[in-house]
Parts: C-alpha cells; structure tokens; sequence
C-alpha cells in the first residue's frame, strides 16, 4: 500500500474514531458534570503519564523494530509481547508504590480524582501491553487493523456510559465517576483483546529474541526523552494545574482541550507514517514528508479558523450551559493545537531519520517554559492563565523544532508550512488516480 493511501486509511479510520471519542467526551461531560469531568481527567491523565513516562520508549521501539525487521514479524511480536508485559508489571508496581507521594503532590485538593487514580493503576500492565501490540501493527502497516483497534473499543466506552445514563434515568442511585472509571476499565482491556486476536497469524511462529529485545529497549531508551517530554507537555497542564485551581475549573479546561485537540487527528494520522517512511534516508521520502507536512498545515489552520468563527454555538449546544465558561478557552487553545501538531510532525521526521535527539531540545524548552507560564499564569489568571501557558509554550517549541529541522533536511521555511499549487495538483491525481 502507497504512503498517501496509507494516509487517507489511516485519516478516514481516525475520522471514525474522532467522531466516536468526540461522542463519549460528550456523553461524559453531561453525565458527570464540570467538577467530576475534572476529577476523572486529573485521575485518568496521571495514570497514562506516568505509564508512558516509565515504559522506557518500548512503544515507540516496537515500532521501529517492525518496520525494519519486516522478514522477522513474528519474532518482533513475541519479543514485543515480553518486553510489555515485564515492563507493564513493573510500571504498575511502581506507580502503586508512588501513589502515597503522589496523593500528597498532586491529588492533595482532589480525593476523588484519587479514588478514581488508584482503581486505574491496576491494570496499567494490561494498558501498556494493548499500546505496545496495537503499534507493532501499525508499524506493520497493517492500517485497517490499527483503525479497527481504535473504534470498537469506544464504543464499548461509550456503551457503558449509556448504561449508566439509563439507570440514572430510571431513577438508580448511579454514582457517575465510577461509571466512567469502569468504562476507562473496559476500554484498556478491550484494547489488548483486540490486538491479539489482530496479531493472531504471529503467535505460531517466531520466538523470544534477546538480541532484538536489546535493539528495542535501546532504542526506545534513545527516544524516551521525547517520549517523557511529548506526554508532559500534552498532560501536565492537567495533572499540575489540578494543585492550583478548583475540579471544577479543570473540568471547564479539559472539554475545552478536548474540541481542540480534535484538530489533532490531521497531523496524529501522518506521524507514523512519517516515522516509517523517513527511516528509509531517501530524498523522495524527504519530499514526501514535506509534503505530508504543507497539507497537513493548510488542513490544521483553515479548520482552526472555522471553529473559532463559528464554533460557539455548537459548543454550548452539544456540552450545555454548564460548559459555556470553557468557550474562550477552547478558542485560545486552538492556537496550543496547531502549533502542536506541527512540531510533533516535523519530530517525526526527526526520528525516522535516526536522529530522535534532534527534538529533545526542543520538547524540553517548551516542557520547561510550560511549567513556567503555568505558574505564573495559571496561579494569578486561573483557567485562562492555563491555556495562554500552553499556548506559548507549544510556539516556543516549534520555533526551535522548524529549526532543527531545517539544518537536518537542509529545507527552507517556506518549503514545510507554505502549501504549493503543485500540492494541490499532486493530490487530486492520487485521489482521481485511487477512485
């Protein structure tokens, strides 16, 4: 399968799963209401933190190692199986033992984001073990079933939701944070469920392989940085601005984040093939992610612009009145987004090259500077001042990625962001071509 039409399949399944995520953030947001919305997200954000930030880069390690070893897949797939499940064991023992320091730092104000925390470290070996499989896919190429694995497990989110809805309706006596717990529950272990059984022309074949264990762990060791910045900057704002401002607030910021971070599925859908396409060092794979990389900002930035011009309406409509504080946010962060979603694709490029390293400077210039803002922003302006720290720090960011990206592809600023007319032809003749 082509790199464009990998592109278009894995849109057109993120598309599917956006519509369905953007659904249960709804479902949720009703259900639970600001305060509780922002109990569950402090809860839920701490504990994928900090599984990626003790993982050791296996995911991104995994990838690597079944794009390159495509002749040895199902070795990959039982090493890979291994090394998530002894290091997913390990995280979750180690978060468990955290948990009395982290009640103390950051769920000192927020007891039922706690309780909500506490039954999710459990089964963090079962949600690392899903990520890792349904990557070794993808870095298999194989898009439908990486599309599938992110559809069908939402819907079972969000039919445990509706659950919930129902009974209350009916009148049960329905406790609405540990309904949405146990949909996040379900969620992690349909997740798994479903790449096995995707994976299943692997089991029979292969075996564990130290060597290949060594080359995944010291790569995923190379990129951990990154890793450990990339989530801290999409996350900390959460876990961090919990210690400084009420649930309720939070809650108000979270769906605001959640609109925006819609318009991360255009630049989400490239990253991976980006990744597995530069790792061939060839000028046509430069070209190609140039020009993933033009589409992808014309797309980001004119959707940017439609939301906030017409988007309140809608926002208040489909979240309620309860929500209409989070509006402004969800304008000022669409700025975070795209500034985001540029930068994490040109690191990409970055890391396909074998040169992980180049972006590490950049992601934690920007995760310094946010911690930064927060505090000054977040403790004086409340939510407001949270969103305008994201914001600032995510163009900090790219200003020294673009950099850096430039030098290593020796390409000029116009030739990453600034869409061409031959963009334009190109792709409608691989569409016209593909119908």
């Amino acid at each position: 399968m082509s790199f464009l039409r990998n592109f278009i399949v894995l849109l057109s399944g993120r598309l599917a799963s956006l519509a369905l995520l953007f659904g249960s953030r709804v479902l949720l947001a009703r259900f639970l209401g600001p305060a509780a919305t922002g109990a569950f997200n402090v809860a839920l954000n701490s504990a994928t933190v900090s599984s990626r930030w003790l993982s050791l880069g296996i995911a991104p390690g995994v990838q690597y190692a079944a794009g390159r070893h495509g002749d040895r897949a199902a070795t990959v797939f039982r090493t890979s199986l291994a090394i998530s499940v002894f290091v997913g064991v390990g995280v979750g023992i180690t978060v468990w033992l955290a948990s009395p320091l982290l009640k103390s730092l950051v769920f000192a104000n927020q007891p039922e984001a706690f309780a909500a925390f506490a039954q999710m470290v459990p089964i963090l070996p079962v949600m690392i073990a899903g990520m890792v499989l349904t990557i070794f896919l993808l870095g298999r190429n194989q898009c439908a079933h990486y599309n599938f694995i992110q559809v069908i497990p939402l819907f079972l989110f969000a039919g445990v939701l509706l659950a919930g809805i129902w009974l209350k309706s009916r009148g049960w006596p329905v406790n609405a944070l540990q309904i949405a717990v146990w949909a996040q529950l379900v969620l992690w272990l349909s997740t798994l469920l479903l790449a096995l059984l995707l994976a299943r022309l692997y089991w029979r074949h292969g075996a564990f392989d130290l060597g290949l264990a060594k080359e995944i762990l010291k790569f995923g060791l190379r990129v951990w940085p990154s890793t450990f910045l990339q989530f801290g900057i999409a996350r900390i704002a959460i876990i961090f601005g919990a210690t400084l401002i009420a649930a309720k607030e939070i809650g108000q910021y979270v769906v605001a984040v959640n609109v925006a971070e819609t318009l991360l599925i255009i630049g989400v859908s490239a990253e991976p093939l980006i990744f597995n396409r530069m790792s061939q060092r060839s000028v046509k794979a430069n070209e190609l992610a140039l020009f993933v990389l033009r589409i992808s900002t014309g797309m980001m930035l004119g959707c940017a612009i439609v939301v906030a011009l017409i988007g309140q309406r809608f926002y208040v409509f489909i979240f309620g009145e309860a929500y209409r504080a989070g509006w402004n946010l969800c304008v000022i962060l669409l700025g975070s987004s795209v500034a985001h979603m540029l930068g994490q694709l040109q690191l990409h490029m970055l890391s396909g090259r074998g040169r992980p390293e180049l972006g590490v400077l950049s992601q934690a210039v920007e995760f310094g500077s946010l911690l930064i803002f927060i505090c000054l922003l977040a403790s004086r302006f409340g939510p407001i001042g949270l969103a305008w720290a994201s914001v600032l720090a995510a163009f900090s960011g790219l200003i020294l990625t673009t950099v850096m990206t430039q030098r290593e592809l020796n390409c000029r600023l116009m030739e990453q962001f600034v869409l061409r007319r031959s963009d334009i032809a190109y792709l409608r003749r691989r569409l016209l071509k593909k119908g």
